[in-house]
C-alpha cells in the first residue's frame, strides 16, 4: 500500500515537473515576442507622430482634415483624411478638378457622413496612374446633400504639399 502511494506521489511529482518546465520556456517566448511586438508598434506610432495632421478646410458644413499618407497600398498611393460633418444634414464629400503634380485625375473617393458625425477615409489614387513619390495634390472638395447630389453647398479648394 505504501508503494502504490509513493509511486502516485513521484509520478504526480514528475508530471508536474515537466508541465512546470514547459510552461517557463513557453512564457519567457511569449514575453519575448510581446516584447518585440511592443517595440514595433511604439516605432510605428512615433512614424506617425512625425507626421501632423492638417486641416484640409473647415467651414459650416464640414471639418476635412489630412491624417497621413501610405504610399505603398495596393491599389496605389492612399491618402487619409477624416471628415467631421458640423452641419444639420447628412451630406456626401467628393472630389472635383484633382491633379497630382500638375497631371489631372480622378482620385477614387466619396464620403458620406450622418449629422454630427465623423468618417475616416481615403482618397485612393491608381498606382497606373501616378507615381507613388507624387510631391502635392490638389483639387476641391464638394458638399452635397446625402440624397441630392444635384445640389451643391459648397466647393472648398484644397491643396497638400508633401
Amino acid at each position: 500500500m505504501k508503494k502504490k502511494i509513493i509511486s502516485v506521489l513521484l509520478c504526480a511529482v514528475t508530471v508536474l515537473s515537466f508541465v512546470g518546465c514547459g510552461d517557463t520556456k513557453s512564457n519567457d517566448s511569449s514575453k519575448e515576442a510581446a516584447s518585440v511586438s511592443n517595440t514595433n508598434s511604439n516605432d510605428k506610432k512615433d512614424d506617425a507622430k512625425k507626421e501632423e495632421s492638417k486641416v484640409l478646410f473647415e467651414d459650416e458644413f464640414a471639418k476635412v482634415t489630412y491624417t497621413g499618407i501610405d504610399r505603398d497600398a495596393t491599389i496605389g498611393p492612399q491618402i487619409k483624411v477624416e471628415i467631421e460633418n458640423k452641419s444639420d444634414k447628412d451630406i456626401t464629400i467628393q472630389l472635383r478638378d484633382v491633379s497630382v503634380d500638375g497631371t489631372m485625375m480622378d482620385p477614387i473617393f466619396s464620403a458620406d457622413v450622418l449629422k454630427g458625425k465623423k468618417a475616416k477615409t481615403t482618397i485612393d489614387l491608381m498606382k497606373d496612374k501616378v507615381d507613388k513619390n507624387f510631391k502635392a495634390i490638389e483639387g476641391k472638395f464638394k458638399i452635397m446633400p446625402k440624397d441630392d447630389v444635384v445640389t451643391t453647398l459648397k466647393d472648398e479648394p484644397f491643396k497638400i504639399n508633401y
